[in-house]
């Protein structure tokens, strides 16, 4: 056997280039495009995530400090309710049941206290005890606040705000485990 050049190896192992088919078809005007634009995926870096989450708390932190600041948080206390605790829970026109009643700290000589009414409503009394004075009470449904506003007015029966300039707010907010007090005392007019 003769050997064959590699020449000729190389010439007849070549395709033909009438049968070979380009491996891209030729580009033409109409088809032509340019490059795909690269998408901006935020969705996809957990470093946005961990920026926006930051961002956030930041935020959130940065709102508590200016935000508005209890005057005083008072906390639930041992004590029992009482025949004349119930009857001024009636002025509520909501019938509070007496073994849901729970008393909280003193604040400028009144009691709050917190209790459920017969629907579920949790609610808040605010009582002068040395008079048996209702002086403020409120029931909310559940998952709303319950707030308490008592103005500082002159005249009534107790004597809790005789130091307050007329027209002060104090409020009364009952939260899970505590009752927090707002003071809001109305601006003196030169």
């Amino acid at each position: 056997m003769d050997a064959v050049p590699a020449r000729e190896l190389e010439r007849n192992s070549a395709p033909d280039s009438a049968s070979a088919q380009p491996a891209t078809p030729p580009a033409s005007d109409e088809t032509e495009s340019t490059p795909p634009r690269r998408r901006w995926a935020w969705t996809r870096s957990p470093v946005l995530w961990v920026a926006a989450g930051v961002g956030l708390v930041a935020a959130y932190g940065v709102a508590s400090l200016w935000g508005p600041h209890p005057d005083a948080s008072l906390q639930a206390t041992a004590g029992e309710s009482d025949p004349g605790l119930v009857a001024l829970a009636g002025y509520l026109n909501q019938e509070v049941d007496p073994a849901t009643l729970t008393p909280y700290e003193t604040f400028r000589g009144v009691e709050p206290w917190s209790g459920v009414d017969y629907y579920g409503n949790p609610c808040l009394l605010v009582i002068e005890r040395s008079s048996q004075y209702l002086v403020g009470g409120a029931c909310a449904p559940a998952g709303a606040d319950v707030l308490v506003d008592v103005g500082a007015w002159r005249g009534s029966e107790v004597h809790f705000d005789d130091d307050l300039p007329i027209g002060t707010v104090i409020r009364f907010h009952l939260r899970a485990d505590s009752v927090d007090v707002f003071v809001y005392p109305i601006p003196v007019r030169d």
